[in-house]
């Protein structure tokens, strides 16, 4: 969707980063190739998958889950669709 987006506005003639900055979601590996090269967020997708295979194996098992809250750090990859602010 980002990179959707980039490629419209830049030829509407919007200016990445200049004029505005985009931001993905889950570090698709085309962020990577596409121009410029779109800044993410990744997020942490094994980890993730691996505690729900754990809750759902829990759950199989009759276990009660009283209060389940599990938190993940997203980390944010800065290409080249966005500027540092200084």
């Amino acid at each position: 969707m980002a990179i959707g987006a980039m490629n419209e506005l830049l030829r509407s003639g919007v200016r990445v980063p200049d004029d505005i900055s985009i931001l993905g979601m889950d570090d698709s590996p085309i962020a990577q190739y596409s121009h410029p090269r779109l800044s993410t967020l990744s997020q942490p997708v094994h980890e993730m998958a691996v505690k729900t295979v754990e809750v759902l194996m829990a759950l199989r098992d009759g276990k009660k889950l009283d209060g389940i809250d599990v938190q993940y750090q997203p980390e944010l990859i800065i290409r080249e669709t966005t500027r540092r602010l200084e």
